[in-house]
């Protein structure tokens, strides 16, 4: 945007947080509410809502199976076979020189049990500044800070040939709102802002201007049990074929890849930040039973996550012998 950072325009972005302070508030309460049944309910509030504050709002229905992503990683049967609905509102220029998407996923984590909540979880409930209900943090929150901004933006005068353009992106279980947005229905930007509190616990008081691409995987190894039908098999064990030894093998070759990719894998930013920038993380192993330890494991699950920028001018060129 335009205007400059001067006290004046803070002051009056404070005064409009604090006028707007208790409407904003009732909506995010009547979001968790919604969540009681399901959330049916939070894409029509949160339109009505924008429509409300002089937004040009558009609903679009997509179904996510039908949202293709470059290098995806879900496998096409576990995409859910639904139709999903996101909230597009525009404010500002209607000839703009820049564009800002800010964006947030109004879908939060199914329902399960409550019972060990100390009140209701579909009632908003502010405790010593702290906000309690189900959903906040993920992500009713960031919708409900966007969904203050129209009011702060037009009582600033601040989208002077800015368009802002506010998206309510479901997220969860493979969604791909935000997806479906860019690459189907024809949401631009310059610039994007991604609402959503840090699971630090600091929630919208820690601002994170960069994160890695994150992937997660598990491998199984399959082994054979020694030549024996006795229970206790320790006795022939060297005999078997032990998935641990086949797996731990494994893990070397992969613990190698990881020194290779951070060697050749550079973005400048993550590497000031964090003195790498690229990870692989071997975070969970499980073999046999540990109530049957005499018994000779069957196979080995071994799972880990990793890390990596998805900028592909930050890669440094690599022998074509070893693609990774």
């Amino acid at each position: 945007m335009n205007a400059p950072i001067s006290e004046g325009l803070v002051s009056g972005i404070k005064q409009a947080v604090a006028e707007g302070k208790d409407e904003v508030l009732s909506l995010l309460g009547a979001l968790i509410a919604d969540q009681k049944t399901g959330g049916g309910q939070v894409q029509s509030l949160l339109a009505r809502h924008f429509t409300d504050k002089g937004c040009a709002v558009e609903t679009i229905t997509y179904r996510p199976a039908d949202v293709k992503l470059v290098n995806e990683f879900a496998n096409a049967s576990v995409l859910p076979d639904t139709e999903e609905t996101a909230v597009v509102a525009r404010l500002g220029s209607d000839a703009p020189s820049n564009r800002i998407l800010i964006f947030a996923h109004p879908d939060a984590e199914n329902v399960r049990a409550t019972g060990d909540w100390a009140h209701d979880p579909f009632d908003l409930r502010i405790d010593n500044g702290h906000m309690v209900g189900w959903g906040i943090a993920d992500d009713l929150a960031g919708v409900a800070a966007m969904a203050a901004l129209p009011a702060i933006l037009a009582a600033t005068g601040a989208t002077d040939n800015t368009e802002v353009i506010f998206a309510s992106a479901p997220s969860k279980a493979l969604a791909r709102g935000t997806a479906a947005l860019l690459c189907h229905h024809g949401v631009d930007a310059d610039v994007a802002v991604y609402l959503h509190p840090a699971e630090s616990g600091a929630g919208l008081g820690e601002i994170k201007g960069l994160s890695s691409g994150h992937v997660e995987f598990s491998v199984t190894v399959k082994g054979r049990q020694p030549p024996t039908t006795e229970p206790l098999q320790t006795a022939l064990a060297h005999r078997g074929v032990d998935p641990l030894d086949k797996a731990s093998h494994l893990i070397a070759a992969l613990r190698r890849m990881d020194l290779e990719r951070a060697d050749r894998i550079r973005h400048p930013v993550l590497e000031k930040a964090a003195q790498r920038s690229t990870n692989l993380m071997i975070s969970h192993i499980e073999a046999g039973k540990p109530n049957a330890l005499a018994r000779f494991p069957q196979s080995c699950t071994f799972s880990a996550a990793l890390a990596f920028p998805r900028v592909k001018a930050f890669v440094r060129s690599a022998p074509k012998s070893k693609p990774h």
